[in-house]
Parts: structure tokens; sequence; C-alpha cells
């Protein structure tokens, strides 16, 4: 969200449109523009144009390592005779276990020892010269706001954990993701300030409305809710999580809530302050002819975002009633067959509707709606999305189509995007619960989502002239593109095109590598597996660094840029998918900490360790713990990632 109250920018650089608030930061930007490259590396004789990025260079410099490796620090006596891998500690970790002196072999044994036992380090390191050229760091190092700190996160060396704890933690937005509760908490949602505004001005509205009209068009839509509510209190199942039992105040809580007026109030919020978040709900939507299921979902999601404490508690109220509608329509859709072709809006809007509930479950109910939501519930969702069909999302050339028809680019965007966002949640249930995927990459045969420009469209004509102005390439289908990441390591073309796909797309790609290497965690020989992820690592790190600097200011990814953001225009943001660098540099985290762990040690070269027990699975585990309800156990795990040298 833009901030209108932070401090002005005055030194503005006089070849681009990037500004900023103090001298010195203008003229290490300058040097972007400049071919000069002053700096050089005395090991290995490469060029550099900013100090800074020559000594992140020399922390992995090809030549440092080859300078160290005849150091002093060698393998101790023991270890060298026994030709086993020493922790190079002083007493060695292997001699404290058998409770044996610890004394150092000579130069020529311990060179010959640790040659033979233990292999050289992971090859895979970042060459920072690739990012001297773009202002990746400049956000970073200015601590923009809003959404001027898209993919400012500077990539990392391998795994190497410090004794200090960095001053910037590189992982903020994930650390206080897996710390906090709630969906206010946890997600982008503005400001306390920021939404008791938005609210104040839609609760005006409110009232204004309720003034001037008699005939509420959305009576019929209210009554409906409630009707269906009421039936499904009064004939629940015995394992129902609903609570209630219908009575006089039951009925006069329902009415209250799902009155037309707080209806809109609640709708208007959910678009101001939740829907950036997760944007697959299109501006056409219609609340007097959407689905019961989904308008109900909507109107919760809403009041659980408000800044009125009172309308909070009301909406947990019907938690799990609204989750029995829900489920119960998804059910219903779940009996026709798997379908071949584009689905009808109706179907993806009660596909919508479950996502929802989903959500705010899962971060806003109870332990047990929670684990209600992960275990079965959202499996539900994903079984109806197979049958729905992942191959059916997608989009004709538009270029080509003899009729342009917003009524079906609107409902097949919609599709693809909650079929993507289910996808997310089922990465973020394997991230932050450590839970085995449910959605195979393989099965996404789908295509990606337009920009946001061409869905944010408020009219039929401005759709056809954002689409018709896309410069991405179209009909890429997400699993191929996957593949592709991983075949090679510096595939230009391919990044060439990612990085105009924008922000929640290249959200998805980074998203799907923690899939890949929760598979890899389970493996034997995870070393063998991990370079396809490298390699995506490479490219979606290079298809960042072209957005940032190519696309990530144009109004076909952040229609506002360049304006104030109003409670009428906060559904346009950039949301929750710019923090997706984050993701990045976790999954790259992990996977250094994976080819880490693989090396030899005193415990997996020998099938049993000295007490007689296996303690292998200690160096590959990085998560323990499976289906966690908490986050505690990947917080902790972040927490130590934010003392990795930088």
């Amino acid at each position: 969200m833009n901030d209108a109250t932070h401090s002005p920018e005055p030194y503005q650089c006089p070849q681009c449109d990037r500004s900023y608030k103090r001298p010195e930061h203008l003229q290490r930007h300058l040097k972007s523009h400049d071919n000069t490259r002053p700096y050089i590396c005395e090991l290995c004789h490469a060029d550099f144009q900013r100090s800074d990025v020559l000594r992140r260079h020399q922390q992995t410099c090809v030549g440092k390592r080859q300078k160290l490796s005849h150091a002093v620090r060698r393998a101790c006596e023991q270890c060298a005779a026994s030709k086993r891998a020493c922790d190079l500690e002083r007493p060695c970790g292997a001699c404290v276990k058998r409770s044996a002196s610890c004394s150092l072999a000579t130069t020529d044994e311990a060179h010959i020892a640790h040659n033979e036992s233990t292999p050289a380090p992971p090859s895979f390191q970042f060459d920072f010269s690739l990012l001297e050229d773009s202002t990746l760091l400049d956000a970073l190092f200015e601590g923009m706001p809003g959404n001027e700190d898209l993919f400012s996160v500077t990539p990392v060396p391998a795994f190497n954990v410090s004794a200090e704890a960095s001053t910037e933690p590189a992982l903020r937005f994930l650390e206080g993701f897996t710390r906090n509760t709630g969906l206010t908490g946890s997600f982008d949602c503005g400001t306390e300030a920021e939404r008791l505004e938005t609210y104040a001005h839609y609760e005006i509205d409110r009232w204004q409305y309720s003034a001037g009209h008699s005939n509420d068009p959305m009576t019929a839509k209210s009554n409906a809710i409630i009707s269906v509510l009421c039936e499904t209190i009064r004939t629940k199942a015995r394992n129902s999580p609903v609570e209630h039992e219908w009575s006089p105040a039951t009925e006069q809580a329902c009415r209250k809530f799902f009155a037309p007026d707080r209806m809109r109030l609640y709708h208007s919020l959910y678009w101001a302050i939740w829907h950036s978040n997760v944007n697959f709900v299109h501006c056409s939507f219609d609340i007097t002819t959407a689905t019961i299921s989904l308008v109900a979902a909507m109107a919760v999601i809403g009041a659980a975002v408000s800044p009125v404490a009172e309308d909070v508690a009301s909406a947990k109220l019907w938690f799990n009633t609204v989750e029995e509608i829900v489920f119960a329509d998804l059910d219903v859709c779940a009996n026709d067959d798997a379908q071949s072709e584009l689905p009808s809006l109706a179907d993806v809007q009660v596909l919508q509707a479950a996502y929802v509930v989903c959500l705010y479950q899962n971060w806003e109910g109870s332990i047990a709606s929670r684990r209600r939501i992960r275990r079965s519930r959202y499996s539900a969702v994903v079984a109806r999305a197979r049958d729905l069909g992942f191959a059916n999302a997608r989009h004709p050339d538009y270029h080509f189509a003899s009729d342009f028809s917003w009524h079906d680019f609107a409902v097949r965007e919609q599709f693809i995007r909650v079929l993507l966002w289910i996808f997310l949640l089922d990465t973020a249930f394997v991230i932050f619960h450590n839970f085995p995927p449910r959605i195979a990459i393989k099965e996404l045969r789908m295509h990606f989502a337009h920009n946001e420009a061409c869905f944010q469209a408020e009219s039929s004509l401005e759709c056809y002239q954002q689409i018709i102005a896309q410069t991405c390439p179209t009909g890429l289908v997400l699993a191929d593109t996957v593949g592709r990441l991983c075949h090679g390591s510096n595939d230009v073309p391919l990044q060439l095109s990612l990085a105009d796909l924008g922000p929640l797309n290249l959200f998805v790609l980074t998203s799907s590598l923690h899939s890949i290497i929760f598979q890899i965690r389970q493996s034997f020989g995870q070393e063998l597996h991990l370079t396809p992820v490298r390699n995506a690592l490479l490219n979606c790190m290079e298809a960042f660094r072209i957005y940032s600097t190519t696309y990530r200011q144009t109004s076909h990814h952040d229609p506002l840029i360049g304006t104030e953001s109003t409670p009428q225009t906060m559904w346009k943001r950039v949301g929750f998918s710019r923090f997706c660098p984050e993701y990045w540099l976790l999954a790259k985290l992990m996977t250094d900490k994976m080819a880490a762990a693989a090396q030899p040690t005193v415990a997996n070269l020998s099938p049993l360790t000295m007490n007689g027990s296996n303690d292998a699975d200690e160096t590959e585990n990085i998560l323990s713990h499976y289906d966690e309800t908490s986050m505690q156990q990947v917080n902790r795990l972040i927490a130590d990632f934010q003392k990795v040298v930088i």
C-alpha cells in the first residue's frame, strides 16, 4: 500500500525516475548508469562497479577457497589416522565422543586425510556481479515502504551460521508471518490507522445508502443466507463443527450480522483490506447474483479484518456454520462428472468460497478448526479442483479471436487464479506445517494468470486493450515452465519471459520449489537431487532481477504506481505476493542446509555411531515434526536462518 505520510526524497536521478532521501544513496545508484568497474578482486581478478559488491563477492570467491585450502586449520591426528572427517574444532567432536585425546597431525597427513574423507563443499554460489547494475539493493538499503520493497531481498552465500545475528533480518516478513496470528497480523492488511480510515469511509457510505433506498436489492440475498444458515443449524449432523442451537437469540444475531447494510459494509472491507492478498475475485462481481456460499464467506472474512472488535467477534460466531454451507455446496458440485471444458461461473465461485473458508479458519479459527481444514477440508478443495480440471484453466489466443467476451475472460481468469491460490495454499501447508503436498506439479497443465491491468480492467474495451498490449508470451503451461526452470541454470529466454509475468506468477513458481524441496528431503542421497533446484533458484533470481529493474514500476503490474491509495482504490494494490523474494530466499537457505547436511560426517560415514545409534537422520532433518498445527517449528528455523552471514 502506498504511504503518503513518509518524508519526500529530494535527490532525483537525472537519468531515470529513481529518487533518494540521502545524497550518498543517489551517488551509489548513479554508478549503475556507468560502465566503469574500478574495484578488482585480487584473488580472481573479477571487476565490479561498487565496493560493497566486491566485498560480497570476496566472501564466496573461488580464488579465496583455493588460497585457503592449505590453511593451518587441519584434521586432528586421530581423525587423520582413521580417515574420518574431522570437524576441525579443538578438541574435535569425534574425539570428545570417544573420550580420546585430540592432537594435531602433521600438515601433509592432515591434507591427505581431509581430501580423502571430505569432498569439497557444494560449488553452488551466487555471483553477486549479476546484481551490481540493478536497483535490487537500493530498496533494501533505503527501507522503502509499501510496494517499493518488492523483490528487495539480496541473495546470500551458501549456508553459513554466524555466532552473531545480522542486524537486518533477511526474512523479516516470514519471521513475523510465522510468529503472529490472525489475518491482519499475518497478511498485508494495512496499518490499524489505515483500516480505521477505510472503515469510517464505508460506514458513512452504508448509512447514506440505507437512508436513500427504501427497497434494498440485497434484501433477497440476505434472507436466502439466513434461511440456509437456519436450516444448517437445525439439521446439523452428529459430527458437525456447528455449535449453535437455533433460538431467538441466534436468529437475532444472524439477522444483525447478515443484514443487507452490514453485508455491504463487510464486502467493502473485503475488497479494500483483504482482496489484494488473494486476488481471485473479478471486479465484475455482483453481490446480488453471486452464489450464497461466496457472498457469505466474503462477508465473514471482511468482518474478520475489520478494525472494530465487535465485528471480529461476530464473524467468529459464524465461522463454522458458513464452513458447513460452503462445503455442502462443494459436495453437491463434486457429484458431477469430471469436466472436459471451462466450468460455469457458479462452479468457480463455490471453489472460491471453499478457499476463503480454508483461509479464515486456518488463520483465525480454533486449533480443531485449523486441523480439520488442513487434514480434510482442503483435500476436498483439491479434489474438486481436479474434477473441474487443471487443464481446462486456459485462455484462448485473444489476438486471433473473432470477438472478445469480457464475461468469458473473467470466468477463465478467475478459474486460473483460484487454482493458483489453491496450489499456493498447498505449498503453504508444506512450508509452515511440514505437511506433504497434495498437488503434483506435473498435473498443473494450466496457464498462468494475466497481469493485474487486464484483471482489474473495469470495462470490456479496457480489458481487451490491456490484453493486446501485453508483451509477455501467452500460452505458457505452468508444469512445463517449472520443468524448464529446473533443467538449466542459465536459460536467458526463459528468464526474460518469466520476468514480465508479474508478482503472482513469480510467487507461484517460487513456491513450487518448496514442494520439490519437501520431496527431496524425504529421499535418500539428497545431494544427487539438488541440482534441479539450484538451477531453478538461479533462473528465478535472474527473472526477479529483470522484473525489478524493467517491469516492477509499470502500470500493467502495479496499476496504482505513481498514485495515492484511497479506500476506493486499495483493492488494486500489490498485496501478499510482493513478499515472494523471502520465499525464494528461504528455499535457497534450505537447499544450502540440505547440501551441508549431505556431506560425510563421523555419524553418517559409519552404519552405526560409537554408541550404537544411527544419527544420520539428525544431519538430514530440517523440520523434524510433520503436520504441525503451530508454525513455531518453522519460525525457529527462520530465526536460525537470520544468523546467516550476508
